[in-house]
């Protein structure tokens, strides 16, 4: 019965302390009392000890009642300091008895089962302390109000309470031993089992995203061919509202699949020698529309001695990017999102590539940040639940750039606006600055929304 409770998940382990030291300083105090009248008799000790007993077996009927192991530990620290130790120490022979046995004893209590913290704990500490020195002083001043035993007897009761106290704190000890290992294994087999959960979580979210995204892609393709198509106005309305959903649809399953590739730790990073200037030139016309359609001013700022040809995962690199401005462009009803590219030269034909992302838009307040990064949460849910994104953006942009070894930090200004700045290192293939890129006018561009035929070639 004592081992299914131990080892019931259910029980607080301070109340297990509790119960531990309760029946043990019972039993204890039993077999003292047993042994001080084989020694000495019934006297005002042995009825000090069986008193004692009689305190802590009413205690533990409250805490059956009651359940309050906090209340019940209280008390018995209290019953044993103010009033069992003094008699002890007055009936037994003063310092010269067995009382010091049982001022530790005492203490051991005090650090195990009070359930409160360490500064509560100290001033109970400090409190027996002044209890043991008035006691002392008192049997200083007034010697003959301590009752005391012969040699012999004193050596005994002495010797007997000695084993007794080892012994208890021994198995109290032993016995907490025994319910922390249980409680480390239970752990152990729980965390396994959620690490077989997460992996087959993982498994298959990659599955599905894997078969989910080749039907959304027949879905974007055949609507494309009806864009292409001669179609009235209300028709090609409904095929832009559909494309936008679909490449929607298709941003947050291949997120999904990010993600469950990065917790089963499968996400890797693919180095090749990529143009710069290339790279910066896609992103921007990806982007340069979408900015335009809100009405905001799209900035590059590129420094000419960015290389004009670095080694890293270029997939990657505008996936960061592409999210962060994306994120940007987003968030800011008004005004401009700027992107700002230059570098800093390491070691090793190693250059710190820095991406600044600047906007005019909403800002994230000062509390948010801490969890930016944080999957599927987003700041400020309340004025951006009408805004569309899952919250994993950013998310797998933090794993992205840890991944290659970079960072990324953010300074905002709640409805100013903010500052994102990713840093990664690269490797210099063309250490040839990249120039003067106006990329500016290389993407000003026909904002229309439809698709016009301009010749047809049926053979």
């Amino acid at each position: 019965m004592m081992k299914k409770y131990f080892f019931n998940n259910d029980i607080s382990y301070a109340e297990k302390s509790y119960v531990f030291f309760v029946v043990i300083t019972q039993i204890v105090l039993v077999l003292s009392f047993l042994g001080r009248v084989a020694v000495t008799g019934i006297n005002y000790n042995s009825l000090t000890v069986i008193g004692a007993w009689a305190a802590a077996f009413l205690i533990t009927v409250i805490f059956l009642l009651t359940r309050s192991s906090a209340f019940c530990s209280t008390a018995l620290v209290l019953v044993m300091t103010c009033v069992f130790f003094p008699l002890m120490f007055f009936t037994g022979g003063g310092i010269l008895g067995d009382s010091s046995v049982w001022l530790i004893y005492n203490v051991v209590l005090i650090c195990n089962i009070l359930p409160f913290r360490i500064r509560v704990r100290n001033i109970f500490l400090v409190f027996t302390d002044v209890v043991a020195i008035i006691c002392c002083t008192l049997g200083i001043k007034y010697p003959k109000a301590i009752l005391s035993f012969t040699v012999r007897q004193a050596y005994m009761i002495s010797f007997i309470t000695l084993i007794l106290v080892i012994s208890a704190i021994a198995t109290v000890i032993h016995l907490q031993n025994m319910t922390n290992d249980y409680r480390i294994a239970l752990l152990n087999k729980q965390n396994k089992e959620i690490e077989g959960l997460i992996a087959s979580q993982n498994r298959f979210f990659s599955s599905m995203s894997h078969e989910i995204r080749t039907p959304i892609n027949t879905i974007i393709g055949l609507n494309e061919m009806i864009l292409r198509e001669d179609i009235s106005d209300e028709i090609a309305e409904d095929a832009v509202n559909i494309r936008a959903a679909g490449r929607m649809l298709l941003n947050t399953v291949n997120d999904i699949l990010d993600m469950s590739k990065f917790q089963a730790g499968d996400m890797k990073i693919v180095a090749d020698n990529y143009n710069t200037g290339n790279m910066l030139s896609e992103i921007v016309g990806m982007l340069w529309l979408k900015a335009k359609e809100k009405n905001l001013d799209f900035h590059i700022n590129v420094s000419p001695d960015v290389p004009a040809e670095l080694r890293g995962d270029e997939v990657r690199i505008k996936q960061i990017l592409m999210n962060v401005l994306n994120n940007a462009i987003k968030y800011t009803k008004e005004g401009s999102v700027t992107l700002s590219v230059e570098c800093n030269k390491l070691e090793d034909g190693t250059v710190n590539m820095i991406y600044t992302v600047k906007d005019t838009g909403k800002g994230i307040r000062k509390e948010d940040i801490p969890y930016l990064f944080t999957a599927f949460r987003r700041g400020d849910e309340e004025q951006n639940r009408y805004i569309e994104g899952t919250g994993l953006g950013l998310s797998i942009v933090k794993e992205l750039v840890d991944l290659m070894g970079g960072r990324i930090t953010v300074n905002s200004v709640y409805t100013k606006g903010s500052t994102f700045i990713v840093e990664i290192p690269q490797k210099v293939v063309d250490f040839k600055g990249i120039g003067e890129l106006d990329m500016e006018r290389r993407h000003v561009i026909n904002t229309g929304e439809r698709y016009r035929q301009k010749f047809d070639a049926p053979e």
